[in-house]
Formats: C-alpha cells, sequence, structure tokens
C-alpha cells in the first residue's frame, strides 16, 4: 500500500474514531436525506385538532371532500357521520361522527356531535329546502368560523345563516374521492359548513333529493363537488379558494354567463372529470399534462354525451377581485392539495 493510501485509511478510522467518542455512535456514510413528510395542518380552534385525548388517534384536517384549500370550520376533520336523512333532515340530536382510518390499524376514530336545527330556505326553480344546522362538539360550534361568499349574481337562493352546515346524504371516500352512498352497509351522511364544497354545491341548485326538469339531481350534485375542486384525477384538487368559476349544466338550471373574462375549461358527469381543455390555474400545464386534451364546450341543447356539467374559468387566472397588472409580479404556482407551498397563500381574496 502507497503511503498516501495509508494516510487515507489512517485519516478516517481517526475521523471515526473522534465520532465515537463525541457522539456515541459511527458516521454513516453517504447517509440518506430523510424523506419529506406531507404537512399535517393544525387548526387551533378545532377541539378535533387539539384535545388529543378526546379520540383514539388525532384526525388530520384535510380529509374530503372540504380539504384545506376549501376551509369547512372543524367539520374538515369528520368523513361522515352514521345516520339516515329524509330531505337534508336529521331526527335526532345526537349522531356519532367518523374520522379518516388510522392508517395502522385500519380503525375509524369517532366522537359524538350534538345537531341542531337551525333556518330552512327554498331554492329558486328547485322544488326542495335546504336545512340549516349547527354542529356543536362539547358545546364549540365547528362552524363558527366559516363564512359564505356568495356570488354577485345568480345565487338561487338567500344567503344560508351564519355558522351552520347543510346536510348531504353518503360520503366522499377520503381514500379514493368517489361518492358512496353506505358505509359498512349503513346509511351515513356528509355535514359541510357552507364554506366546504359540498354544501356549496347544494346551495348552488345541485341538491341531491331535488328534481329539476323531471331529472334528480343527485348525479349533478357527485359531478359538482370534483368540478368545483378542480379535483382532476380523483386524487388532488388543482384549485385555490376563492377561485372564479361558471359552473353550467345540461338542464339549465345554471346557465353559462356571458362574462368575456370567462372560457371554457372542462366537462364532468357523475364519475368525475371527463375531459380538460385547460387547467384553471396557469402553471399547472406540466402536472395535467396527462390529463389535458380535446374538450369541447358542451352547448345547451345539443347533445353532451352523457355529461352533466361544465366549467368556464378566468382565461388568465380567476381569482375573485384579482388585479390583473400585479399579475406580472406574482408567479403562477401550480395549487396542488396536499402540496406544503400549493401557491395560494398571500393571493388576493
Amino acid at each position: 500500500m502507497s503511503l498516501p493510501a495509508l494516510s487515507t485509511v489512517v485519516s478516517t478510522w481517526v475521523f471515526a474514531l473522534l465520532s465515537v467518542c463525541f457522539t456515541g455512535r459511527l458516521p454513516a456514510l453517504e447517509e440518506p436525506l430523510p424523506a419529506r413528510e406531507r404537512p399535517v395542518i393544525e387548526d387551533p380552534r378545532c377541539p378535533f385538532g387539539t384535545r388529543h385525548s378526546q379520540l383514539p388517534t388525532r384526525a388530520v384536517l384535510d380529509s374530503r371532500p372540504q380539504s384545506p384549500l376549501y376551509r369547512g370550520g372543524c367539520l374538515e376533520h369528520i368523513v361522515f357521520l352514521k345516520g339516515s336523512l329524509k330531505d337534508g333532515m336529521f331526527s335526532n340530536g345526537q349522531a356519532e361522527a367518523f374520522f379518516r382510518r388510522n392508517p395502522s390499524t385500519g380503525v375509524r376514530p369517532s366522537a359524538s356531535v350534538r345537531l341542531m336545527r337551525k333556518s330552512r330556505y327554498t331554492l329558486h326553480k328547485v322544488n326542495s329546502w335546504l336545512t340549516a344546522y349547527e354542529v356543536t362538539f362539547e358545546g364549540t360550534n365547528l362552524c363558527a368560523e366559516s363564512l359564505y361568499q356568495p356570488g354577485a349574481e345568480g345565487e338561487l337562493a338567500p344567503e344560508p345563516p351564519s355558522g351552520t352546515a347543510l346536510l348531504i346524504p353518503g360520503y366522499w371516500d377520503e381514500s379514493d374521492g368517489i361518492w358512496r352512498a353506505q358505509y359498512k352497509g349503513e346509511n351515513v351522511f356528509t355535514a359541510a359548513c357552507y364554506d366546504g364544497t359540498v354544501a356549496k354545491c347544494a346551495h348552488w341548485g345541485y341538491v341531491p333529493w331535488g328534481t329539476y326538469a323531471g331529472k334528480s339531481l343527485q348525479p349533478y350534485h357527485q359531478a359538482c363537488v370534483p368540478a368545483a375542486r378542480a379535483e382532476y384525477d380523483h386524487v388532488k384538487a388543482y384549485t385555490c379558494a376563492n377561485t372564479a368559476i361558471d359552473i353550467f349544466d345540461n338542464l339549465g338550471l345554471l346557465r353559462r354567463s356571458e362574462d368575456s373574462g370567462f372560457s371554457f375549461e372542462s366537462r364532468w358527469n357523475a364519475k368525475g372529470l371527463k375531459c380538460v381543455a385547460r387547467p384553471r390555474w396557469k402553471g399547472c400545464e406540466t402536472d395535467l399534462a396527462g390529463v389535458l386534451g380535446v374538450c369541447e364546450e358542451p352547448v345547451l341543447g345539443q347533445s353532451w354525451g352523457g355529461d352533466l356539467i361544465g366549467i368556464r374559468s378566468s382565461a388568465d387566472r380567476g381569482l375573485q377581485n384579482f388585479d390583473s397588472v400585479s399579475s406580472v409580479s406574482m408567479p403562477f404556482l401550480c395549487p396542488v392539495e396536499g402540496v406544503e407551498d400549493v401557491g395560494c397563500q398571500g393571493q388576493p381574496d
């Protein structure tokens, strides 16, 4: 062995012995960096996020269908509640709420919540009523911080009561984003604050137990939820809160706006996305390279080929009150649910 090589070996062993003396362990050669963990979002206003002793496991905030991008108060923690509804009304005052599965045990933690019926209102054009509920856990209103911002025009109903939720039959499975009517053979329902996507879709007119033009609106509600969330792949939402959209359907319940600031984006049916011509936000083209394609805007009165809902969004970006002048200095980041920097923070409300 040459002297330079011997010197290298001796230096390596000296470094190793010094490491043992000071750290108590041998240094790992080319030790891999720890895997980046998905950030856990805690909401200090929510008892489910801070009182860990109340549940067998901590329930994280990003359970579908509301997601961090559509803040629905503490009800974001709840995946579904056990029980049956009649026209969106629940007869019993107490309900058992279930959360995301514990990944290690497969068990869903649960807790009892109280449902207090509030005011009832009707939707224009739709033969149905919507009943608002206050959902509480140990005296805490789980929708207390939720605010609904009605659109400038086109609302089918008056502004709903603040701090309340809608009850919708079935639930959106957090594992695959698919709507299901039952869980393990039992009837369940979703409680959604009004700033959550599920409640918005019903308030906009797609009431699951309602009808319009002789058609059930249940499949339209199923199409509306992922459409509003820009959930192009059944897994992630590619939008931010307060992103303005123009939603319309093949029944004429919600009609296409003539606003020149919007252009056609995507088509949806009860199973989710049918096709997308362009992403709702600039910067997502690369992420959605396998999804983007030919997608013609459907026209009322012509065949939609089984599709139910169309979406038009801003040709520029779509945020309400967005100042186009500032777009030069603001990067167009692709907002993807579940990513630490989704590109939504610091944007106009």
